[in-house]
């Protein structure tokens, strides 16, 4: 899983996210569905198909953002990217839940049940997808004149908390024929940017919590807390959805404090970061001195994930913020090396309490190494990220602009101005839409 999204997100960007996504969910969904026949044929067939799985299931999230970031509008980043992290967690619970009651009932046919659902599911999803989706707006059959100026031309607020229009042209609606041009990618600049690296250790640093969240709490409840196996299962999906609830709330309210409060856009990134880091970090401490009280222990653990929620603020939208040509790539190399927490925090919690995983004590340690790790991470992000485009970011959709970190789009000013007053006097404003 953890190798090939690099190649996916910078293989969005150059060819397009719909195919790879398309294909991606396609050989998961008919993995899925022959498990049930590779396990009776072959267990070495089986471990192969784990990994080719793995290898496909990279494609999705790396290619979403780069989907994410032709489709959204740069007002609205904090409102919509965290959906995709909404949905994959939603996704998890109803998985988990309804793996184990069918598991439960044996007239649903068993194990095999699990995999011949998911696989169909999958593959009708496939259809729907193919169907409806496009890698850019201008691909869109279905799209309006108006819907394409509204993503084209959306008034957002620029990083020093000023409304302006974004690529106010006159061919603003029109469908734009797909650009040819392959810019490399710039790594040295990128990894030698700041905001990038303090977006990166913050992602790191949280994923470390998000990890420990989803692969131990649940055995520090049953071992420590005594909840039985059931009720642990209901309790942890609870926690989870509050999880994805926030996410979604929480960005939105993000972009409308960018529009209407007058805080820049960097500022509101660190502000919701902040909020975020602080009360994982509070929860997290506070979580041994309740000891065995399960309401106590519950209502904490909802706490950290509805404060985890607050990165849709924060970091989750700020890799479009800096570079929305290089989105599914920058993000690709954030998430794949957060990924290498899956295999850090098992091993890391299991060295402290390998001598008793029943002790309070010893999963206090858990604990509060893993608040000190959020500190450092929202530290470090509230010192050094920025939500401005960075300086190696290069627009692939056209070739008229340069971002860099400290100006905005360069353009023609007195162009654009002229084009403005043209729209005007014939009753439109720049960006194409009726005025008084």
């Amino acid at each position: 899983y953890i190798w090939p999204q690099i190649f996916a997100g910078r293989l969005a960007e150059l060819y397009g996210a719909k195919y790879l996504i398309l294909v991606s969910i396609l050989v998961s969904g008919l993995i899925n569905l022959f498990t049930p026949l590779i396990v009776r044929t072959n267990f070495t067939l089986f471990i192969v198909s784990r990994v080719v799985l793995g290898c496909f299931q990279a494609v999705i999230y790396p290619a979403s953002y780069a989907l994410f970031a032709k489709w959204i509008p740069e007002a609205e980043y904090s409102t919509f990217m965290p959906w995709l992290d909404s949905g994959i967690t939603i996704g998890t619970v109803i998985a988990s839940a309804g793996a184990g009651n069918i598991l439960e009932w044996e007239e649903m046919g068993g194990w095999p049940t699990i995999f011949y659902l998911s696989g169909i599911i999958s593959l009708v999803w496939c259809v729907l997808w193919q169907l409806t989706i496009t890698s850019t707006p201008d691909e869109h059959t279905w799209i309006t004149h108006r819907e394409l100026q509204y993503i084209q031309c959306r008034a957002s607020t620029s990083t020093d908390g000023e409304t302006h229009q974004k690529q106010c042209t006159s061919d603003l609606g029109e469908r734009r024929a797909p650009n040819k041009r392959r810019p490399s990618i710039p790594w040295a600049r990128i990894f030698t940017s700041r905001p990038f690296m303090a977006a990166l250790i913050a992602k790191v640093t949280y994923g470390i919590t998000f990890d420990f969240m989803t692969t131990k709490i649940p055995a520090y409840l049953q071992d420590v807390v005594h909840f039985p196996i059931a009720e642990n299962g209901y309790t942890y999906s609870l926690i989870m959805v509050g999880f994805a609830i926030t996410l979604l709330t929480c960005g939105y309210g993000a972009d409308k404090l960018i529009m209407h409060s007058g805080l820049s856009k960097t500022t509101v990134r660190k502000l919701f970061q902040t909020i975020s880091g602080v009360g994982m970090a509070a929860t997290l401490v506070l979580l041994p001195w309740v000891g065995c009280s399960k309401s106590g222990t519950v209502a904490l653990l909802t706490a950290c994930m509805l404060a985890y929620g607050f990165t849709s603020g924060g970091d989750v939208p700020i890799v479009p913020d800096m570079s929305d040509a290089y989105a599914g790539t920058v993000f690709a190399v954030m998430n794949t090396l957060c990924s290498f927490s899956g295999f850090i925090v098992p091993y890391f919690v299991g060295v402290l309490i390998d001598d008793d995983p029943t002790s309070m004590l010893l999963w206090s340690y858990t604990f509060y190494v893993s608040a000190v790790i959020d500190l450092v991470g929202t530290l470090v992000f509230v010192l050094y990220a920025s939500a401005k485009p960075q300086h190696w970011e290069r627009s692939i959709d056209d070739g008229v602009k340069d971002v860099t970190a400290d100006r905005d789009v360069r353009v023609d000013e007195k162009s654009v101005i002229l084009d403005d007053l043209r729209r005007h006097k014939a009753g439109y404003d720049s960006c194409g839409y009726n005025v008084p």
